[in-house]
């Protein structure tokens, strides 16, 4: 389940059937300056104010367009980071100075550089800004901001009920303490409410940890190293091979002499799966010339279940059935490599969380189900060397919307055979996040967070709901799939949509 602020166990109040951890809404008249701190109406929760220009009207509080001045407002007391923390800024209206913004932030008090924040929603002059590194999603307009915290490895970003943005590992540097603030920087403002929930300990368990959650780690580990891994899971080990020596990781491990499977990576180049109970060994796969001295790879263990499934570079080697130490939730890695480079994580399995699907190192005509509004997010894609990456979506029978991504980097977003987004060489580059957004008639396509494009109701093809890894080219590669639900709204408390 998600954390609850063990910091301010007062502001656990339900209201409305919610137990909320802070609400305020703003009710009672109050003329510049307002008092600080302020408690919060109908509460629970203490502000901060910042700025001696704020005031209360109409049941809002309002900041006015100083000129060089922040204001705002921000939690007395933090809370405790954790999977389906939410902070929600119903915001009336937001004027055309430069910066207005609502987040989760590391610091207590409120600023300018506090509203910076990794979960926060930002107007940029009449622009709608997401996380940090900042990413352009829109057009700015008045709404219910909503930043849901995603294990303590990303960002849920939503506005009115639906999902703009995913953000992963490139946003996760909030403390393990943060604070709520909403305020502005030369932009009138007018704000109906701000409040704080934990989705997961008020039911809406969609929001709690999912797979972006890290079990467990290790980085250069000594051999015979054991580490906590799921009974399902996906673990995932990167080093270097070298030609005379032999890497190995298990799962499902005993810290002994049995496991539910190892993956060998041996000095004859091979690649070895097997399964042990005590003295007896099971090879279940063998391949030959798998590996190269001298060269990086990456290998991907994904166990559900009796299925097993071994990839090395993305590329599928093998689905065994398994039998042994169903419930063992340890992993294990031996080696005797002379350069001790190994880096291993592990996480839940599927884990889906809010994701619609999710498809680990897709391979050609792999497919998957989705919303017909979506996002679909390819995570760390490699450039083909021939031919191209096809990601198909919204297919049904012959017709489909792709994105084709071919070897120079070069994207286009097509419904059937007709072009609508276009992009250039080198757009999209090698270990890019690629996101395309479809929305009704409409559809976006981003680059490592850069638009690159867009297109307006101009899309016939608006309803199917199946996703199909076309082809992956010639040596092309994807870490995995995302496909998320545009609306979200079903799964969120009303107040907050």
């Amino acid at each position: 389940m998600g954390t609850r602020s063990t910091l301010m166990p007062l502001w656990h109040v339900m209201r409305g059937g919610l137990d909320w951890l802070l609400y305020d809404t703003f009710q009672t008249a109050d003329a510049a300056p307002i008092t600080s701190p302020r408690t919060c109406e109908p509460g629970p929760g203490t502000l901060t104010v910042t700025g001696n220009a704020l005031s209360i009207a109409n049941d809002r509080l309002v900041i006015p367009a100083p000129s060089s001045t922040w204001e705002g407002v921000s939690s007395v007391g933090g809370f405790t980071l954790g999977a389906g923390l939410a902070i929600m800024g119903d915001v009336y209206s937001a004027g055309a100075g430069s910066v207005f913004g609502i987040t989760f932030t590391n610091l207590s008090g409120t600023s300018e550089t506090d509203a910076s924040g990794y979960s926060r929603h930002r107007r940029n002059f009449g622009t709608y800004v997401v996380g940090a590194p900042s990413v352009t999603v829109g057009t700015w307009a008045a709404g219910k901001y909503v930043s849901v915290i995603r294990g303590t490895e990303g960002v849920f970003f939503i506005r009115d009920g639906s999902l703009v943005w995913v953000a992963g590992t490139e946003m996760t540097d909030h403390a393990s303490t943060i604070y709520a603030t909403i305020g502005s920087y030369n932009a009138v403002s007018e704000i109906n409410s701000l409040a704080v929930i934990d989705l997961p300990a008020n039911g809406y368990t969609d929001w709690d940890a999912d797979f972006s959650t890290i079990t467990d780690s290790e980085t250069n580990p000594a051999n015979g190293t054991t580490y906590s891994c799921d009974v399902n899971h996906h673990q995932t080990m990167t080093f270097t091979f070298e030609a005379t020596n032999y890497a190995r990781l298990s799962g499902r491990y005993d810290g002994g002499t049995s496991y539910g499977y190892r993956v060998r990576c041996v000095s004859d180049l091979s690649l070895i799966v097997q399964e042990r109970q005590g003295e007896a060994v099971a090879t279940l796969h063998t391949e030959a010339g798998v590996f190269a001295d001298g060269v990086v790879y990456q290998i991907d263990a994904v166990c559900e279940g009796s299925t097993l499934k071994v990839y090395v570079n993305n590329v599928l080697k093998t689905t065994e059935t398994i039998q042994y130490n169903a419930t063992t939730a340890l992993g294990g890695v031996h080696h005797d490599l002379d350069t001790n480079d190994i880096v291993i994580t592990t996480h839940p399995y599927p884990a889906l969380g809010i994701a619609t699907s999710r498809i680990i190192a897709p391979q050609a005509a792999d497919t998957a189900t989705h919303t017909a509004d979506c996002l679909m997010v390819a995570r760390n894609v490699n450039l083909p060397t021939g031919g191209s990456l096809q990601y198909e979506l919204r297919k049904v029978g012959s017709d489909e919307i792709t994105l084709d991504i071919d070897s120079n980097g070069k994207p286009i977003l097509k419904e059937n055979a007709t072009a609508k987004i276009t992009g250039a060489n080198g757009n999209i580059s090698e270990d890019d996040d690629v996101v395309v957004i479809l929305d009704g008639a409409n559809a976006s396509l981003f680059s490592d967070g850069t638009q690159i494009g867009s297109t307006v109701t101009d899309l016939s093809l608006t309803a199917g709901t199946t996703f199909n890894m076309a082809s992956i080219g010639t040596a092309g590669s994807t870490n995995s799939v995302e496909l998320w639900p545009r609306d979200v709204s079903s799964i969120l408390p009303t107040e907050l949509v």
